[in-house]
């Protein structure tokens, strides 16, 4: 069930898809199904499927900033490895095997979060992603996604 926006009476809000409906690609036949969880819906979208991807998820939100991270952890959940700051549920979903934690350094400012993105991203993320054994198959790369 959506959550009703502030002031709205739960009666009156019709939830997300209904909400949007005729911005969104789905008719009357389009089967919507919204979960309870912040009321995210869900738009089967087989031509947008096959065209679109996410090879890495990066989040760079100013912590203490991050929100709740829920569309991280549905990448996270469809094999997408993180390239992350250490805030909201990545601080604790990381381990050291599943993606990368942006670490800044003493100082904390955007100066030295985009140098230790662009080291995590030459010297691991991009090796990682590109290197691959005889069969052609990116082992390390592999071995983060699972």
């Amino acid at each position: 069930m959506s959550v009703p926006p502030r002031g709205a009476a739960p009666h009156q809000w019709r939830g997300v898809v209904e909400e949007y409906r005729e911005r969104l690609p789905v008719s009357d036949a389009t089967p919507v199904i919204s979960l309870g969880e912040g009321g995210t819906p869900l738009v089967r979208s087989d031509p947008l499927s096959v065209e679109t991807g996410c090879d890495v998820w990066l989040n760079t939100p100013r912590k203490p900033l991050e929100a709740c991270g829920t569309s991280g952890m549905k990448a996270s959940i469809n094999g997408v490895p993180h390239l992350s700051v250490g805030d909201g549920w990545w601080s604790e979903g990381f381990t050291g095997g599943n993606g990368w934690l942006i670490e800044p350094g003493e100082f904390r400012n955007d100066q030295s979060e985009a140098q230790a993105i662009y080291r995590l991203l030459e010297e691991e993320v991009i090796p990682a992603f590109y290197e691959r054994d005889k069969r052609g198959v990116p082992g390390r790369w592999m071995t983060i996604v699972k």
